[in-house]
């Protein structure tokens, strides 16, 4: 595996790369990614971090058209809420500032659901990868003709 995953070979039809290319720019503009390579050092590591955040868009982009747009409007705005509980600007803080101000706003009511989301969703993108969503059957899951000899089918 090397770079960033292929995200659009992920997406079914169009509408599908709309919403990933949308959950994808949100994602960037929150500055988020800055924030996971300081509290979880495995992701300061360019693969990692592609993978991570390949994960975090993929998931968003899969959720239903009003979550969505709810969670692209929060990630723009954590910026703007970063700046109101630091005092500084979260492209520029220091590595000790983005862990403060990422505490803080995990505190907020809603800014902090999605801080805590994403940030569960990018450590898992970073452990399993981003794979196509295809279902598959799960091994020894086939029944039997007939589960107990009193099996009405």
């Amino acid at each position: 595996m090397s770079g960033a995953p292929d995200l659009g070979a992920l997406a079914r039809d169009r509408a599908d790369r709309r919403a990933l290319a949308r959950t994808t720019r949100a994602l960037r503009a929150s500055g988020l990614a800055r924030v996971w390579a300081v509290r979880y050092p495995p992701l300061r590591e360019p693969e990692a971090a592609a993978l991570a955040g390949g994960h975090v868009a993929g998931s968003l982009a899969a959720l239903a058209p009003p979550y969505r747009a709810a969670f692209g409007v929060l990630l723009r705005l954590v910026p703007a809420a970063f700046r109101l509980v630091t005092g500084r600007r979260l492209e520029v803080a220091s590595p000790e500032v983005l862990a403060a101000g990422a505490g803080r706003l995990e505190r907020l009511p809603v800014l902090g659901t999605v801080v805590r989301t994403t940030g569960t969703l990018a450590c898992y993108g970073a452990l399993d990868g981003v794979r196509p969503a295809v279902a598959a059957r799960a091994a020894g899951t086939e029944l039997p003709e007939r589960a107990w000899p009193n099996d009405p089918r």
